[in-house]
C-alpha cells in the first residue's frame, strides 16, 4: 500500500510536471493521499491519550481527598487543549470556527430584553468551584448519622487490642509503676484505711510498788506505767489528677483515739500527788490509771511521680500538714471515798510545712513494694491543765500552764501494693497492706511535783510514738 502511495505521489507529480497522466490515476493518488492523512491524525491523537493517565477518574478522587484533608493545595481545573489536526499537503484544511459577530451591545448598565435571560443561563452554566467531599467512611451513605454497628465493632477491636497490650505487659514484666498506673486518664481519687495501731509514750509512770508499807523505805521498788493495747482507727483522703506532667493534690484526715486503764494492787507510792500542808498521804493499797489521747491529723500535700528506672518510681511532696493531740490522764490513789482524784489535761494544737517522697519498686503482675517517709515541724501551743481532790473534797492543786513551740515529727510507710488500671486507663483500683510509724518529740509535758511541801515542779518531757499496720483501698476515676 505504501509503495504504491509512494509511485501514485510521484506518478502524480510527474504528470502534472509534464503534463502526462492520465486522469485516472490522478484521481488514484489524490485518494491515497486523503487517506494516508486520516490515518497519521487517528495515529496521533492515540499518542497523545496514552500520555495521560490510565484512569483520570481515580486521579482526580485521589486529589479531591487530599485536597479536602489539607495535605495538598487545590488544582487548577485541568484545560483539555484541542490540538490543531495536522495538514497535509493535498489534503483538505479543517474549516476554522470564528466567532459569529454580533451588533448587540452587553453591558451591566444596559437593559434589554435578552440580556438578563443571556446572563442567568451564563451564570448556571458556570461551574461550581468548592469541591464535593468524598464519601465519608463508616457512615451509612452519604448522611451524618455514623453507623452504630460499625461504631460497636471498633469499640469491641478496641477493647480486644488493649487486652492483648496488657497480656504482653505482663508477660514481659514492663507494667506502669504504682504511681503511674492510678488511672493516668482519671480526674479525681479517693482513698480509705483502716489503722491498726498502738501507742508508746515516755513518762507515763504514775506509782511505785514496794514490798514494805513505810513511807520514805523503797523495798523490791517497781515503777509502774501506762502500757496501752491495739486499738483502730481511721485515715480517708482525696485527691486530684492535675493535667500537667503526672502532678497531683491530695488532702487527707486521719483519726485515731487509743485508751488504756490500768489498776495496780499492793503497796503503792504515788509519783504524780502533790500532798502540800494540806495532805497527810502515805502509801495506799490500790491506784487506778484512766488514759485517752484523742490524735487527728490534717494533710494537704502537692506532688509530682517521676520514673527512676523501668522498675522504681519516686513521688516527691510538699504541703501543710495540722495536728490536734489532746491527752487526757485521771488518775485515783486508795479506796474511794477516802482517795485522791488527779485530773490533769495535756493539750497541743499546731500547724507546719510536711514533706517527703514516695517510693515504688515494681514487681511484676502490679505487684509493688512500697517506701515512703514523710517529716513535719509544726508551730503550735501547748495547754495544760490539772487539778488535785482531797478525800475530803478539797483542791489541794488548781493549776494551769501555756506556752508555744515547735514541734518535730517524722513518720515513715513500707508495705505491699497491689494495683489495676481498667476501662482504658480512666478508672484505677488499688489495695495496699503497710507499716507505718510516727514520732514526736516532746509531747508529753505533764508536770511532776518535786517536793511535798514546796511547790517546786518539772515537765516530763516525754515523747510520743504510734506504730501498726495499715489497710488501704484507693479508686480513680
Amino acid at each position: 500500500m505504501f509503495k504504491r502511495f509512494v509511485f501514485s505521489c510521484v506518478s502524480l507529480s510527474l504528470c502534472q510536471g509534464f503534463g502526462c497522466a492520465d486522469e485516472q490515476e490522478r484521481e488514484v493518488a489524490q485518494h491515497l493521499l486523503e487517506e494516508f492523512g486520516k490515518i497519521l491524525i487517528i495515529h496521533e491523537d492515540r499518542e497523545e491519550k496514552a500520555e495521560e493517565p490510565a484512569n483520570v477518574a481515580e486521579e482526580e478522587v485521589v486529589d479531591e481527598i487530599l485536597e479536602k484533608k489539607k495535605l495538598r493545595s487545590p488544582r487548577p481545573p485541568r484545560d483539555k487543549k484541542k490540538k490543531a489536526k495536522a495538514h497535509f499537503a493535498g489534503s483538505k484544511k479543517p474549516a476554522i470556527e470564528e466567532e459569529k459577530k454580533t451588533t448587540k451591545i452587553r453591558n451591566e448598565w444596559v437593559v434589554s430584553k435578552t440580556y438578563p435571560k443571556d446572563r442567568k443561563k451564563k451564570v448556571e452554566e458556570e461551574p461550581s468551584s468548592e469541591l464535593e467531599p468524598p464519601a465519608r467512611p463508616f457512615l451509612i451513605g452519604n448522611s451524618d448519622a455514623p453507623s452504630k454497628k460499625r461504631l460497636k465493632e471498633l469499640s469491641e477491636r478496641i477493647d480486644e487490642l488493649q487486652s492483648q497490650v496488657n497480656f504482653l505487659e505482663d508477660e514481659v514484666g514492663m507494667k506502669r509503676h504504682r504511681a503511674e498506673m492510678k488511672a493516668p486518664k482519671g480526674l479525681i481519687y479517693f482513698s480509705a484505711e483502716w489503722l491498726f495501731w498502738t501507742t508508746k509514750e515516755e513518762g507515763t509512770e504514775f506509782g511505785i510498788t514496794t514490798n514494805i508499807q513505810k513511807a520514805g523505805i523503797l523495798s523490791g521498788a517497781e515503777s509502774q506505767s501506762v502500757h496501752f493495747g491495739w486499738d483502730s482507727g481511721v485515715r480517708a483522703g482525696m485527691g486530684v489528677h492535675l493535667p500537667e506532667d503526672n502532678w497531683d493534690v491530695f488532702v487527707s484526715y486521719t483519726y485515731f483515739r487509743p485508751t488504756q486503764t490500768t489498776t495496780l494492787t499492793g503497796n503503792i507510792t504515788s509519783l504524780a500527788l502533790y500532798q502540800g500542808a494540806t495532805s497527810d498521804f502515805e502509801i495506799v493499797n490500790s491506784a487506778n490509771s484512766d488514759f485517752t489521747i484523742n490524735f487527728q491529723l490534717g494533710d494537704v500535700v502537692i506532688g509530682k511521680a517521676c520514673p527512676l528506672t523501668e522498675r522504681l518510681l519516686l513521688r516527691p511532696f510538699i504541703g501543710m500538714r495540722g495536728a490536734w493531740i489532746k491527752q487526757k490522764n485521771i488518775l485515783g490513789f486508795g479506796t474511794p471515798p477516802a482517795s485522791y482524784v488527779i485530773n490533769r489535761q495535756n493539750f497541743f494544737k499546731g500547724v507546719g510545712g510536711l514533706f517527703g517522697c514516695e517510693s515504688n519498686w515494681q514487681l511484676g503482675s502490679g505487684v509493688s513494694f512500697l517506701a515512703n517517709i514523710a517529716g513535719a515541724l509544726l508551730a503550735g501551743r501547748f495547754d495544760l491543765y490539772q487539778t488535785q481532790l482531797t478525800p475530803t473534797n478539797l483542791y489541794a492543786v488548781n493549776w494551769q500552764d501555756h506556752w508555744k513551740s515547735l514541734s518535730p515529727m517524722v513518720q515513715y510507710t513500707t508495705g505491699l501494693a497491689w494495683d489495676r488500671n481498667f476501662h482504658r486507663d480512666q478508672q484505677h483500683i488499688g489495695i495496699a497492706l503497710s507499716f507505718e510509724g510516727q514520732y514526736w518529740w516532746d509531747q508529753n509535758q505533764f508536770p511532776i511535783f518535786m517536793d511535798d511541801i514546796l511547790a517546786s515542779y518539772t515537765h516530763a518531757q516525754g515523747n510520743l510514738a504510734f506504730y501498726g499496720f495499715n489497710l488501704s483501698v484507693r479508686f480513680d476515676f
